[in-house]
């Protein structure tokens, strides 16, 4: 009678371990079919400074481009302000739009490295060379393999001070934004889209037709 107990014991233990394992297993598939669906919420964001301090560590080191001491002692150099933030256009005016998911666009130079910050990404480049005139900047750079050279052209807006068009060409697509330097962004209102528990739509605004404003 006591054998037989035991063996019962013996397979009830044995069954409970079985059915314990299936369900976190479910539960471990449950969670990655989530992170699966949803990506941007498992993804960390990063800030920019920390964006920046990653690029920096995946490009490297510029010295095959660029002679940093002869480029930040420029006088161009010197003039470029060193943040850019993005903007968007409503129907009366321009505004700093911060997303639910990311970062507004924007852009660094920190020495001898110039960093896109997209939504979700960065793009890292070499800055070999900045120019100035009138107002207008020009940075010469290459990207972050080396192969191919991106100059970035940024444009002051002659009816809406301290906003710019920075364009540049690479990988055969033009890409444009409109930004204005870190100085001037809070001459801009901030339009914020807070999500604090949940994923909610992104604000639209209008589409920029760049060509009337160059």
């Amino acid at each position: 009678m006591e054998g037989t107990r035991y063996l019962f014991t013996v397979l009830f233990l044995i069954l409970l371990s079985c059915t314990s394992g299936e369900q976190n297993q479910s539960s471990l598939d449950a969670d990655t079919s989530v992170e699966k669906a949803m990506p941007q919420l498992a993804r960390p964001i990063l800030t920019p400074t920390k964006r920046l301090r990653q690029v920096r560590r995946e490009i490297g080191s510029p010295r095959a481009v660029t002679d940093t001491k002869s480029l930040i002692t420029s006088k161009p150099y010197q003039q470029i302000p060193k943040r850019w933030v993005g903007l968007q256009m409503t129907d009366t005016s321009y505004v700093e739009y911060e997303p639910c998911n990311g970062i507004n666009h924007s852009l660094e130079i920190r020495s001898d490295t110039l960093v896109v910050n997209w939504t979700l990404e960065s793009s890292g480049y070499f800055i070999q060379n900045v120019e100035e005139e009138g107002g207008n900047f020009s940075l010469f750079c290459y990207s972050a393999n080396l192969q191919e050279k991106v100059n970035f052209e940024l444009q002051a807006l002659k009816e809406s001070p301290n906003s710019f068009v920075i364009s540049w060409l690479e990988d055969s697509r033009h890409y444009r934004w409109l930004v204005t330097a870190e100085q001037y962004r809070y001459d801009f209102p901030l339009v914020t889209n807070k999500c604090p528990d949940s994923m909610v739509p992104e604000k639209q605004f209008r589409e920029i037709d760049f060509s009337l404003l160059e």
